[in-house]
């Protein structure tokens, strides 16, 4: 999965198509956390997160904070998980 959502995101890079590249990000950042790494995964999802906040609905940022909070929850930083 991990290898799949590399490739899509350089295509959606390539092309510049942010909505895509922000879904693209916002999965890798699941799988990543998923796998247990969870720090690794915190960039693209704060990307996916200002992407989203740039070009899509409202109503996707949701998910993406959700799984931010999930990364941070995975480190242990509950604080920041709230957020």
């Amino acid at each position: 999965a991990e290898t799949r959502l590399r490739a899509a995101l350089r295509v959606a890079e390539a092309d510049a198509y942010a909505p895509e590249q922000g879904e693209a990000e916002a999965r890798l950042g699941e799988v990543l956390t998923r796998q247990g790494r969870p720090r690794a995964a915190l960039p693209h999802l704060d990307r996916a997160a200002a992407l989203g906040a740039r070009t899509g609905p409202p109503e996707s940022l949701g998910d993406v904070y959700r799984r931010l909070s999930d990364a941070y929850q995975a480190l242990g930083d509950g604080a920041a998980a709230r957020r």
